[in-house]
């Protein structure tokens, strides 16, 4: 028995050893697979500029994004380069002799009175909306002309109508792209390139 006793111990001891070693590898590649910086090795012990992370490639192409939605959206909003409130965006019609146009101005302070306003804090994001509708804001309207839609572009005889309320949603979630990517124009993110 006392033979027993020292490679009893120490086939206990291997064991221990074994499960404490497992655990150890299993926790390595757990914190390998989910860290924050995977496939970066050790170069994230380093210290990075703002320039070389994922926050900086996310504004790029957001910053990006809007500008490109700006021009594809600029000849809605603007006259002579300058936006243009004036212009007219959309044209509805509630039946005989109840046709109704729209102004960009007459959009934005609709939209204002049913809750929306830009978040300039969430790159320009159009937040908000409206707590509860009136049966005036809930009417349908059949639409005859928005400037961002052609009738040719129209998929189903469904979408000819529409609430106020929807439409002014759809051009100020048009528009306010076109603000941003205007805005990114006039005052550039400030890039600094290096030679």
């Amino acid at each position: 028995m006392s033979q027993n006793t020292p490679s009893f111990f120490l086939k206990r001891f291997s064991g221990f050893l074994h499960f404490i070693f497992a655990l150890i590898a299993l926790t390595g590649v757990g914190f390998m697979y989910l860290n924050s910086n995977y496939g970066r090795g050790l170069d994230w012990i380093e210290d990075e500029t703002f320039d070389q992370s994922p926050d900086f490639n996310k504004k790029v192409q957001a910053d990006i994004a809007s500008i490109f939605d700006y021009i594809q959206y600029q000849e809605l909003f603007e006259t002579n380069g300058e936006v243009d409130y004036n212009k007219m965006v959309l044209d509805v019609s509630s039946g005989p002799g109840g046709d109704k146009s729209y102004t960009l101005n007459d959009i934005i302070l609709y939209g204002k009175s049913l809750g929306y306003y830009m978040d300039e804090a969430d790159n320009y994001a159009l937040k908000g909306g409206p707590e509860n509708l009136s049966a005036e804001d809930e009417e349908q309207y059949y639409v005859r002309w928005r400037c961002y839609q052609s009738e040719e572009e129209l998929t189903g005889p469904d979408q000819s109508f529409a609430t106020l309320p929807e439409l002014t949603y759809e051009i100020l979630k048009r528009f306010f792209p076109a603000h941003v990517g205007f805005h990114q124009l006039l005052f550039p993110c400030g890039f600094l390139f290096q030679k």
